[in-house]
């Protein structure tokens, strides 16, 4: 990935185990579970469960940007996922559920646990102090910026010049439809960084770009979902002897109203964003976004 956006991740990693302690919380709930191990009963019992729900409760604050497809990829390149958010949760619950009958094998594995999760925090420490003292770059929106991030995976695109071309090429033509759409002109959208890795690009919009985009990504994928149940319903069908025909008029239903659903999506963005008076214009435009 494109390294300035690395160190952002990271120091915002960083910052967040600063901010929750998560391992100290995490030794609470092991020094609980000694101490109901040592002496069973209905008040050992409620501090470990005290003690677990309040950890619970840590893990669960999650900055929401830690769920977007940059911060993912950054947290399974460093190996963290399962040390963030609903994850680490998970994971405690898991080995507690899995080791609740052998306290011996659960208390081993809990105090290994919280060692991964102490040593994988120093990691992402001295990584990002090591960024800062080199002075590697540090990529983020300042007040007012706004962002999409395109992710074009290479198995789908594939690893030549020219293929990559055509989806910039799409990409294009989409935002520059929607930019003359809202009387802005044709003009091309500006790259705010590159990440050759993934293929991702990351460009630079206003509030009114993004919504727009959002509006309609909201729509297409609401649009695949409704056609969920008549894709079954053509797979089951292929599993029969003599249903090759059948299969087939269901397939060209399901492109017709998928083709239908897209130009009355692009319909609603024109209604919902037209700022552009030129209504033949708009027209073209509007063929185009679809």
């Amino acid at each position: 990935m494109h390294l300035g956006r690395f160190n952002y991740v990271v120091w915002n990693m960083r910052n967040h185990f600063r901010n929750f302690p998560l391992h100290n919380s995490l030794d609470k709930v092991i020094a609980a579970l000694q101490a109901y191990q040592s002496a069973p009963n209905p008040n050992t019992s409620a501090a470990f469960k005290l003690a677990l729900s309040e950890f619970d409760e840590s893990a669960k604050v999650f900055p929401p940007e830690f769920s977007n497809k940059s911060y993912q990829q950054v947290l399974e390149d460093v190996h963290g996922k399962e040390f963030l958010g609903p994850h680490l949760s998970e994971a405690v619950r898991t080995l507690i559920a899995e080791h609740s009958l052998t306290p011996v094998d659960l208390q081993a594995n809990l105090q290994e646990f919280r060692k991964g999760l102490g040593e994988f925090i120093d990691r992402i420490v001295l990584i990002a102090e090591t960024l800062d003292v080199l002075e590697i770059e540090y990529e983020q929106l300042d007040g007012g910026e706004f962002e999409i991030g395109l992710h074009l995976p290479k198995d789908l695109v594939g690893n030549y010049l020219s293929d990559l071309n055509k989806e910039i090429v799409h990409f294009d033509r989409l935002f520059s439809a929607l930019n003359e759409l809202m009387g802005r002109g044709n003009e091309s959208v500006i790259v705010r960084t590159v990440s050759t890795t993934w293929y991702q690009f990351f460009l630079q919009l206003d509030v009114t770009q993004i919504a727009a985009i959002t509006f309609a990504i909201e729509r297409i994928v609401a649009l695949y979902k409704n056609n969920l149940e008549i894709r079954k319903l053509k797979r089951d069908t292929e599993l029969h002897k003599n249903m090759e025909d059948v299969a087939k008029l269901i397939e060209q239903k399901i492109e017709d109203k998928l083709r239908q659903g897209m130009a009355d999506i692009a319909s609603q963005v024109r209604k919902e964003y037209q700022k552009n008076e030129n209504d033949e214009r708009v027209n073209e435009v509007e063929i185009q976004i679809k």
